[in-house]
């Protein structure tokens, strides 16, 4: 079960549509939310402490439910602030950059391909209303992918959750055999009855997986993607992938399941521990005196 949603921010306002998913979330599974945005070092924490804090107030989230790591490897620092928490799932609003980006870097990519848990990613054609206090996952499954990397992420929703029972799908052409694909798509759905979670089959048919799947997620309720890839986050540029285009195109979220063998290993180092403000008085003029208080962390045994 996931005991901790992390939502990392950028404290953009384009970066919080992640939170009316999250909010729905936490309160279905009563799971503790830690919003996080990652900070350089020597930089004041105070504006971020009282953008955060607002955050947290408006979605009814206590005074310890928000972060502020400071690193200058964003992503790094990111994932060893995960590392701290047992369980726990990573939430992120990302713009979903084509290929030719990653040249150039990018936060998600780089989380994705230097951890091995999964990331609900809330892509830009997520609508800011989107919400549902009952999910429905749709693992999507692929030929070239490690489909059953994802039971396990999958497991841990439907138990954390309560989600409805889940759809198990594949996108093919007109021209390709129905067979090999209804294997396929039984194999998946035999390994999640044997854990005690019988979903639904569907073989869907369209050239554009994208299409044919927002179709079948037009009939659910609070469809969420789950997709196992291994291009999308081995770190390396490729010109097509399938789980980016549904990232950058799906009007749901996207549970990504990274499908390569290893992550790439995070530093040695430690970074400073996360760090907590708190204001008497968020309405009083700046020459006010603020009260700064550090939380210790416990120390993530190498």
């Amino acid at each position: 079960m996931f005991k901790t949603l992390v939502v990392a921010l950028d404290l953009e306002a384009d970066g919080d549509r992640a939170l009316p998913i999250v909010k729905a979330l936490s309160s279905a599974g009563k799971v503790a939310v830690d919003l996080v945005t990652v900070s350089s070092p020597g930089l004041p924490s105070a504006p971020d402490a009282y953008q955060l804090e607002h955050r947290a107030h408006d979605n009814g989230w206590g005074p310890d439910s928000w972060s502020i790591v400071h690193d200058v490897d964003v992503a790094g620092g990111l994932l060893q602030h995960v590392a701290r928490h047992q369980d726990p799932l990573i939430v992120m609003a990302t713009s979903a950059r084509p290929p030719w980006s990653t040249v150039f870097g990018g936060v998600t990519h780089d989380v994705l391909r230097r951890t091995d848990r999964p990331v609900l990613l809330v892509g830009p054609k997520v609508p800011w209303w989107f919400t549902s206090h009952r999910s429905t996952l749709i693992a999507c499954l692929d030929a070239e992918e490690r489909a059953e990397r994802a039971i396990p992420t999958i497991l841990s929703w439907q138990h954390t959750f309560a989600a409805d029972a889940p759809h198990v799908a594949e996108v093919i052409s007109d021209f390709q055999p129905y067979a090999p694909t209804r294997g396929r798509l039984d194999r998946f759905a035999e390994l999640l009855a044997a854990q005690g979670i019988h979903p639904r089959v569907d073989v869907l048919y369209g050239d554009e997986p994208v299409a044919a799947l927002e179709d079948a997620a037009d009939r659910m309720l609070g469809a969420i993607y789950v997709a196992t890839s291994a291009r999308y986050t081995d770190g390396r540029l490729h010109w097509h992938s399938t789980t980016r285009e549904l990232v950058h195109r799906a009007t749901r979220p996207v549970l990504v399941v990274p499908a390569r063998p290893a992550p790439l290993p995070l530093r040695v180092s430690e970074p400073d521990p996360a760090e907590h403000i708190m204001f008497r008085d968020v309405t009083v003029p700046a020459a006010r005196p603020i009260a700064v208080t550090t939380s210790p962390v416990d120390t993530v045994e190498s």
